[in-house]
C-alpha cells in the first residue's frame, strides 16, 4: 500500500478538472511473492481527482482502497495485501516472508472458488492485518489500515467490528497528536481525530474537534512547499466545514 494516498492532497492534483468521473480497470496475472503461484489480479486503468470529492473523504480514504479490487487476495495461499505492496513483499528478506506465512496460516478459511475482489473483505482485512504486522510499519500507516478497515467492515453490515477498528485509528491520531509528529501533518491527524470520533458515536467531541481543524495550520518546510501547503489547507479546511454541515443536518455518508 502506498505510504499515504492522502499525501496527494499536498499536490496541485485536486486543482485538475476532469470531465468524466470514471475509474477503470484491467486484469494482469500476477505472481503471488509467498508461494509463488500466479493469480489474476486487477490493476489501475484510468482515474481522476474527482475520488477525492467522494463520500468517503469524511474518513479521509480515497479510492481505490474503498474498492475490493485494491486489496490482492492470493487464493492459494491466500496471502491478502494492499495491491501498492502485494509484489513489493518479494523484496523483503526471506525471514519476514517466512514471518508472514505463519502469521497467516492459523487464520486460513475455506474460501469459495471466485475472482479475489469476491472474496469477503472483512476476511481479507484480518489476513491482510496479520501480514503486515510482521512488517516494520509505523503509526501512521496503521492509522489509515484501521480507517479503511473501518469503512469495510461497515459495508459488509459488521458495525461492531467497525467501530473497534475505528477505535484503534482515533486512538492512533491522538498519540500522533500528542507527540507533535511531522508526518501526518497535525491538520490532517486533528481531521481524522474528529472523523473517527463521529464515526465511533462520539458526535459532541467530533464537533469541537473538526472546528479546531482550520486553527492547525500546515506550515511550508523543507518537504512541504508553500504551494502544497496552501491546497491541502484549503482542502482539509473544507472537508472539515462540509463535515460539520452535514453532522447538522444529521448523518454524514458511510455511517
Amino acid at each position: 500500500m502506498r505510504r499515504r494516498i492522502e499525501a496527494l492532497v499536498l499536490t496541485g492534483f485536486l486543482v485538475a478538472s476532469i470531465a468524466v468521473l470514471a475509474t477503470t480497470w484491467a486484469s494482469k496475472d500476477m505472481k503471488c511473492p509467498l508461494c509463488g503461484k500466479t493469480t489474476k489480479m486487477e490493476v489501475i486503468a484510468s482515474y481522476g481527482s474527482y475520488i477525492y470529492k467522494w463520500p468517503s473523504r469524511h474518513q479521509l480514504i480515497f479510492w481505490p482502497v474503498t474498492t475490493g479490487y485494491s486489496l490482492y487476495f492470493c487464493k492459494h495461499c491466500h496471502l491478502a495485501m494492499f495491491m501498492g505492496d502485494f509484489q513489493d513483499l518479494a523484496k523483503l528478506p526471506e525471514e519476514k516472508r517466512d514471518a508472514v506465512a505463519k502469521a497467516i496460516a492459523p487464520l486460513k478459511k475455506e474460501q469459495p472458488d471466485k475472482r479475489y475482489y469476491e472474496i469477503p473483505m472483512p476476511y481479507r482485512m484480518k489476513i491482510a492485518e496479520a501480514a503486515y504486522r510482521q512488517m516494520d510499519k509505523d503509526d501512521a500507516f496503521w492509522c489509515r489500515f484501521y480507517r479503511i478497515q473501518g469503512y469495510h467492515l461497515a459495508a459488509a453490515g459488521d458495525q461492531k467490528g467497525a467501530k473497534a477498528a475505528r477505535l484503534k485509528a482515533l486512538k492512533l491520531a491522538e498519540k500522533m497528536i500528542k507527540e507533535k509528529v511531522a508526518e501526518p501533518p497535525q491538520k490532517e491527524l486533528v481531521f481524522i481525530k474528529g472523523s473517527m470520533q463521529y464515526f465511533t458515536g462520539q458526535k459532541k467531541l467530533a464537533v469541537a474537534t473538526l472546528k479546531q481543524v482550520k486553527e492547525t495550520p500546515i506550515k511550508p518546510s523543507k518537504t512541504v512547499t508553500a504551494e502544497r501547503a496552501k491546497n491541502a489547507t484549503e482542502y482539509l479546511d473544507g472537508l472539515a466545514r462540509d463535515t460539520l454541515k452535514l453532522i447538522e443536518k444529521g448523518k454524514v455518508p458511510g455511517e
